[in-house]
């Protein structure tokens, strides 16, 4: 039995560091390069250089993106869950007696946005009207 539990937190922290790399590779990297790729679209479209279609997509790309990263913190965290979980042995689930295991409440992508809201585009300056 303690060989198995070794052998599993093992596996995990394994799985943790790589998905660490996955979400660092989506945060500094791809989702930098996505939000420029759509601004230079829609820079390019607002010119009247390159058609709407060019512009969508590129948010929708940068949104898929967005969407991958999410779901790698989700799976991250979901590792975590289990990590700990395994530390403290097994757990009596909490879902009203049914022998089903509990849902993960990282499954459902809206709550990890609610707890981790993606970085906001930085704000162009804009020109405010004087008040009346």
């Amino acid at each position: 039995m303690q060989t198995l539990l070794r052998q599993r937190t093992e596996e995990r922290r394994i799985q943790i560091q790589s998905l660490r790399r996955t979400r660092d590779l989506y945060r500094d990297g791809l989702l930098v390069q996505s939000e420029a790729s759509f601004k230079a679209a829609l820079a390019q479209y607002e010119a009247g250089r390159a058609p709407f279609l060019g512009a969508l997509e590129a948010l929708n790309g940068w949104v898929g993106d967005q969407g991958a990263y999410l779901q790698t913190q989700a799976q991250l965290q979901a590792q975590h869950i289990a990590l700990a979980e395994a530390a403290l042995g097994t757990t009596t689930p909490i879902n009203g007696g049914s022998s089903d295991p509990p849902a993960s409440p990282v499954a459902d992508p809206r709550l990890q946005l609610l707890r981790n809201p993606p970085p906001r585009p930085r704000a162009s300056p804009r020109t405010a009207a004087p008040p009346p």
